[in-house]
């Protein structure tokens, strides 16, 4: 994604969970409003913002449309539902590998008239395997930045 391109902000429709936890072992988008098409979900380019890759970190995803679809390296990801009907993307620490600091915030961009959706959860993974609803956008099609961290927590995050 290039800077030069227009990012517009997400809004954020409610905080379910007012603590941030200070790491997961786990972080994912998820669809929270029907796509166009109810079972599929493009997403162009994606970023977890300040996010330690060094830490050993994994794509995991609710599926894909296979091969060149994965999402790998925030490349494209072609979303197809899991097991239960979801759609979701997120990343994941490789087994014994240190827990994953909140991100800063998501940059993703969806394909204007696309398989887009207009609403998504933030979740972490927490110890009790349970996915925890961190918040609730709306989100626009084409570039969009959902912030993660808000407040003085975000503020030191950029300063770095």
């Amino acid at each position: 994604m290039s800077e030069e391109e227009v990012i517009s902000e997400a809004i954020k429709l409610s905080e379910d969970n007012e603590e941030y936890p200070e790491a997961a072992r786990a972080w994912r988008m998820r669809a929270a409003a029907p796509t166009r098409e109810e079972e599929l979900w493009d997403i162009a380019s994606y970023e977890w913002k300040g996010v330690d890759e060094s830490l050993g970190v994994s794509v995991i995803s609710s599926g894909n449309a296979g091969e060149d679809f994965e999402g790998f390296n925030g490349e494209f990801w072609g979303g197809r539902p899991d097991d239960d009907g979801e759609l979701w993307l997120g990343i994941q620490s490789e087994e014994g590998g240190e827990l994953i600091p909140p991100p800063s915030s998501l940059l993703l961009e969806q394909i204007p008239d696309g398989h887009c959706t207009s609403e998504i959860f933030v979740e972490y993974l927490n110890d009790s395997d349970e996915w925890i609803v961190l918040g609730h956008f709306e989100i626009s099609e084409g570039r969009v930045q959902v912030p993660i961290m808000v407040g003085e927590e975000a503020e030191d995050e950029e300063a770095e």
